[in-house]
C-alpha cells in the first residue's frame, strides 16, 4: 500500500537525533576499479576527503571453517574529511556517502554530488543497479533530555511504540520493520529499542531506508533528483513519527 505521510514544512534541528546518514549506489562491477587503485578519483574529492584508509575484505567458505578463504572480494577505498565525521567509500561495484554528524541536506547533497560527478567522469558510469538514501536515527535520554527511558518513548508516535508499553514487560529489545512501494522504489521502515552494551538505558532507533532497484541509465543531475525526492520523503516520515510538541527538544 503506498505511503501518505503529510508533508511537512522544512524545521532545520541544530541537534537532530541522527546517529547516520547514508547514500549509496550500486553498480554493474567495473573491472577498471577491481584491479586498479581509484587513484585519479581520490584527486577529484581529496580537498575535501584528504584522509584514506583500505579495506581488503576476503569472502570465506562457510562449509568447512570460518579462516577458509575462497576467494578475495574487491577492496573498499573510505576517504575520509579532516575529522572523520563523513567518508565517501567506493569499490568495484558501489560508490556511498555517509556522515555521523549531518549538518543538513544541503551540505550532504554537496558531497554526494562530488562523488558522483568523480565516478561519472572517470568510469563513464551510465547503467545503475541501485540507488539507496538511508537515515538512522536513535533517541537517547541524552539527546532527549529525558531522565528515564520511558520518557523517551512519549516523542515517538503511540503506534510505534505500543507494543513496548506493556507493563507486563519490564524490559524489551527488538525490532520492526516495514516495508511498502513508493515513487517507483520502496520505502523501509525500521522501529525498535535497541540495547548497546555500554549504555546502560536502551534507545529506540527510527531508520528510515527508500531505495530503488533495477538497471538504469542516469545522469547526475537525474541522480540527484531523485535522492532529493528520497530526502523529502524520509524528512516526511520522521517528522510524523515524531509527536509534534516534542520536536523542540532537537532545535
Amino acid at each position: 500500500m503506498p505511503l501518505q505521510f503529510p508533508s511537512f514544512d522544512h524545521v532545520p534541528l541544530r541537534n537532530p537525533p541522527l546517529s547516520e546518514v547514508v547514500c549509496q549506489v550500486r553498480f554493474p562491477l567495473i573491472l577498471q576499479l577491481q584491479v586498479n587503485v581509484p587513484s585519479e578519483f581520490q584527486d577529484r574529492i581529496f580537498s575535501r576527503f584528504p584522509i584514506l584508509e583500505i579495506e581488503h575484505p576476503i569472502q570465506l567458505d562457510r562449509g568447512i571453517q570460518a579462516s577458509t578463504s575462497t576467494g578475495k572480494m574487491p577492496s573498499v577505498y573510505r576517504f575520509f574529511d579532516e575529522h572523520r565525521a563523513s567518508s565517501v567509500s567506493i569499490s568495484a561495484n558501489f560508490f556511498a556517502i555517509t556522515t555521523t554528524q549531518y549538518s543538513g541536506w544541503t551540505s550532504f547533497a554537496s558531497d554526494f554530488r562530488l562523488a558522483a560527478q568523480s565516478v561519472f567522469d572517470i568510469y563513464k558510469l551510465s547503467v545503475l543497479n541501485r540507488i539507496g538514501l538511508r537515515y538512522v536515527n536513535t533517541l537517547t535520554t541524552e539527546n532527549t533530555q529525558s531522565e528515564e527511558f520511558a520518557s523517551v518513548m512519549e516523542f515517538i508516535r503511540p503506534e510505534l511504540t505500543t507494543t513496548y508499553r506493556l507493563t507486563e514487560i519490564t524490559e524489551y529489545v527488538g525490532l520492526t520493520r516495514l516495508m511498502t512501494d513508493h515513487q517507483g522504489g520502496k520505502f523501509s521502515l525500521i522501529s525498535g529499542v535497541i540495547q548497546e552494551e555500554e549504555d546502560p538505558q536502551p534507545s529506540f532507533v527510527l531508520d528510515f531506508d527508500h531505495f530503488q532497484e533495477g538497471e538504469r541509465v542516469l545522469s547526475v543531475e537525474a541522480l540527484i533528483e531523485i535522492c532529493d525526492k528520497f530526502h523529502s520523503t524520509i524528512y516526511n516520515a520522521f517528522r510524523w513519527a515524531i509527536v509534534p510538541e516534542r520536536l523542540h527538544i532537537f532545535e
